[in-house]
């Protein structure tokens, strides 16, 4: 599943997987990472793209980095790294996928997937290639006094 704006393309949106648990509402989906529906996960790429000077509808591509459909989230199986283990055969589609733009920016929404992405990276944490600062929720003073 993916879903390809119809303007030029400007960014490309990562998700991990289509986990959904009820297989009722496994059957309703119909695009990555229900992009058709309002809700906060759109809310939020809309206001990356604004940033960007991009739309959502017109100038994104976004796809998951696993295909497969798990009835439950595969980071909470611990016996084994379900997401490394499937991942060999779907990175080749992805690489297809992606490269079919050129000079874009490019975000990944899932932790759990940069050991897949990158797996020789100095870090696995998201924030750390986000430019997070500890205390950033906290108001300008309050964080000036600490």
């Amino acid at each position: 599943m993916w879903v390809r704006g119809h303007g030029g393309i400007q960014l490309v949106v990562l998700g991990q997987d289509p986990t959904v648990k009820n297989a009722e509402a496994r059957g309703r989906i119909t695009t990555v990472l229900n992009l058709d529906k309002p809700g906060s996960l759109r809310s939020y790429l809309q206001r990356v793209c604004a940033g960007l000077g991009a739309r959502l509808d017109e100038n994104v591509y976004a796809t998951n980095v696993i295909k497969n459909f798990f009835t439950m989230p595969p980071t909470t199986v611990k016996e084994v790294d379900l997401l490394r283990l499937v991942s060999h055969g779907w990175l080749e589609l992805l690489q297809r996928e992606v490269t079919q733009f050129e000079q874009v920016a490019l975000i990944s929404l899932g932790e759990p997937i940069l050991p897949i992405l990158a797996p020789y990276a100095r870090t696995q944490k998201v924030r750390d290639y986000w430019g997070y600062t500890p205390g950033w929720k906290m108001s300008a003073r309050r964080a000036h006094a600490l």
